[in-house]
């Protein structure tokens, strides 16, 4: 999985998409696979988590800045994802997120 760093305006909601492939060609859906995602500051500590919305293997996360994010000049945030398939546990990220 990979994403170019995302930019969200500071005091918004908005969906962020990560498709996910399976290089094995086994998985063909992540519907049921209780996907999550986590926001979490440059020091580890988190600022925001919750599940995600789910179509086939793209995974959506509604970032919600309004509430919760440390305010300026705090601009960078890693987002995670992560879903269970049998007995495993992946976790994709961080992937970078930037606030304006």
């Amino acid at each position: 999985m990979a994403i170019s760093p995302i930019r969200l305006a500071r005091g918004t909601k908005e969906y962020v998409n990560a498709e996910v492939t399976d290089e094995t060609g086994v998985v063909t859906t992540l519907v049921g696979t209780s996907p999550t995602f986590i926001v979490r500051r440059d020091n580890g500590a988190t600022v925001q988590s919750g599940s995600c919305s789910v179509t086939g293997m793209t995974l959506q996360a509604l970032i919600d800045t309004t509430t919760g994010y440390p305010a300026a000049p705090e601009n960078h945030f890693n987002l995670e994802f992560s879903w269970t398939i049998g007995s495993e546990v992946p976790v994709e990220g961080p992937f970078d997120i930037y606030l304006t």
